[in-house]
């Protein structure tokens, strides 16, 4: 499928995705070539979603799951999402009223 200058490709057979994700994953890993305005904002390929397949990417792969995604640091950092999301409805709230819309 082409999405704008980009080809996706989009698999849908759970043999094909595990073929390319699992037996193929250094292959189908990295990512294509960044724009310059596309690297101003990926951190230098230096995030998560934007590091290339490798050193950097397994290393931060594996923070994520470890420190992030983790049950126990889901649990307790839960106030934090509880926090942010009142404050953000309340943005959104006070935004509203601003311009005229209920």
């Amino acid at each position: 499928m082409q999405m704008g200058q980009r080809t996706l490709v989009i698999v849908t057979s759970s043999e094909l995705i595990h073929e390319a994700l699992v037996q193929g994953g250094p292959t189908f890993a990295s990512r294509p070539a960044d724009s310059p305005i596309r690297l101003i904002f990926s951190v230098g390929k230096s995030a998560i979603n934007s590091a290339e397949y490798g050193p950097l990417w397994r290393s931060l792969r594996k923070n994520f799951v470890t420190q992030f995604v983790n049950p126990v640091r889901i649990k307790q950092c839960s106030w934090v999402r509880q926090y942010a999301s009142e404050n953000h409805m309340k943005r959104l709230k006070r935004e509203s009223l601003e311009n005229g819309l209920r």
